[in-house]
């Protein structure tokens, strides 16, 4: 009759439901912290890629010819090993070594400086390109991962939120049934002691 079983149901039902809403929160607070972590570390890995490739550009684009050569040294490297493959050749050859030779070694040596420079000419609109491309991407991958953490952190939030609101709620009706049951008591207390 006093404070009756469903009370005690209800009571286990809602303790049973904020657990399991607990863990969500719980669970949805760690997933965002993960990814949180994991887009910061590939933003911290981007920004690192994207500062050796900006450097890299940048050298190209500097204009300081130590720099510059250094940055593109796999293409002139390529460009001066040919043309010493050739004056080897040439210095191979039978005959006279005067005129004709020495011009063409020396057209070699002006051709190369040709190449080079070519070189380094259709290098600098592939730096200022990459520069803006390396730097955007980087950035975007980061900025994703960052706020598919923070939008799992917001659940969570959201979750233990719900959590503390549905806690109040019980509260109060926990308090209303144990009033009607001590009214009940006492009720029952008076009724006995007026008959």
């Amino acid at each position: 009759m006093c404070g009756g079983s469903s009370a005690k149901t209800d009571r286990t039902t809602q303790l049973a439901s904020e657990k399991k809403l607990f863990d969500l929160g719980d669970k949805l607070s760690g997933q965002g912290a993960d990814f949180l972590k994991s887009g910061t570390g590939t933003t911290k890995t981007g920004l690192d890629d994207t500062a050796k490739a900006s450097k890299y550009y940048s050298d190209i684009l500097s204009g300081d010819p130590s720099k510059v050569l250094a940055a593109v040294s796999p293409q002139v490297n390529a460009v001066t090993q040919g043309a010493d493959q050739e004056k080897k050749q040439l210095a191979n050859l039978p005959g006279n070594r005067t005129g004709g030779t020495n011009a063409t070694t020396q057209n070699l040596d002006t051709a190369t400086r040709g190449k080079v420079a070519d070189t380094i000419a259709q290098a600098r609109p592939g730096a200022a390109a990459g520069v803006e491309r390396t730097g955007a991407e980087a950035s975007k991958v980061g900025l994703a991962e960052s706020g598919i953490g923070a939008g799992l952190e917001g659940q969570a939030e959201g979750a233990f939120s719900t959590l503390d609101s549905n806690a109040i709620a019980s509260r109060g009706q926990s308090q209303k049934i144990h009033d009607a049951a001590v009214q009940q008591w006492a009720d029952l207390v008076s009724a006995l002691l007026v008959a």
